[in-house]
């Protein structure tokens, strides 16, 4: 799953392939920078000095919708959320989940 973040767009971030729990990202349009992204990310995260973002996760939970009501879909968020903790993924309040940033074309 990833969140796909629109400098421009109405909201500027979005949850897409919300039920593929192999990956996390954050994907922007190529030659969106730093800033831009940052500012676009404020309502869910915040990008770090490393490049990847911080997303909270209750701002990740609103943005599944309905999704969140789904108790196997929050079984699998679960298993993510624990996986990325046993990674050094999570902040240290375990309140928001890291995320590699990416630039496509295209996104």
């Amino acid at each position: 799953m990833y969140l796909e973040v629109e400098i421009d767009g109405a909201p500027p971030v979005r949850l897409r392939e919300a039920e593929d729990f192999k990956s996390f990202k954050v994907v922007a349009a190529e030659g969106t920078d730093d800033e831009a992204l940052a500012r676009a990310l404020e309502p869910v995260g915040e990008l770090q000095p490393s490049g990847d973002a911080m997303i909270r996760i209750e701002a990740f939970k609103e943005l599944a919708g309905d999704l969140r009501r789904d108790p196997q879909w929050l079984s699998q968020l679960q298993a993510m959320i624990a996986f990325a903790g046993s990674k050094g993924w999570l902040s240290e309040d375990g309140g928001s989940i890291q995320a590699h940033c990416e630039r496509r074309v295209g996104a």
